[in-house]
């Protein structure tokens, strides 16, 4: 079970992990790797950890301009790069159509940063 405290005055809540996982984890701190990785608190690997949680597992938001239809096309992209339209909530609706068959809108997508795969 996994509980949090209120925050202190450093900006930082407590948060209890098992104590196996956290002798892991502490562990992994004090190895080699870990002091390579510049770790010297278990907190760090930790924020480190959830960090790369969230980027990977949250979506991305791109928002292309059709400048031809002066509007905005909106995706949500997964960590696999595939796009989903933030209006429509599909994968296969009129925007997700007009993106594949775009080649501007797929090299605007790549200029900020999206590699779409369709």
């Amino acid at each position: 079970m996994v509980s949090i405290q209120e925050p202190t005055k450093s900006g930082w809540l407590a948060i209890q992990i098992p104590r196996k996982l956290a002798e892991e984890i502490e562990d992994f701190v004090n190895s080699s790797k870990g002091k390579e990785m510049g770790f010297t608190k278990k907190a760090q690997a930790v924020a480190t950890a959830c960090r790369e949680f969230l980027e990977k597992n949250t979506p991305k938001q791109l928002i292309l301009t059709n400048e031809k239809q002066d509007r905005n096309l909106v995706f949500n992209i997964d960590s696999n790069g595939k796009p989903k339209c933030a209006l429509h909530g599909d994968d296969d609706c009129e925007c997700i159509k007009e993106l594949k068959a775009s080649r501007v809108l797929k090299r605007l997508a790549k200029k900020k940063g999206f590699e779409i795969k369709i």
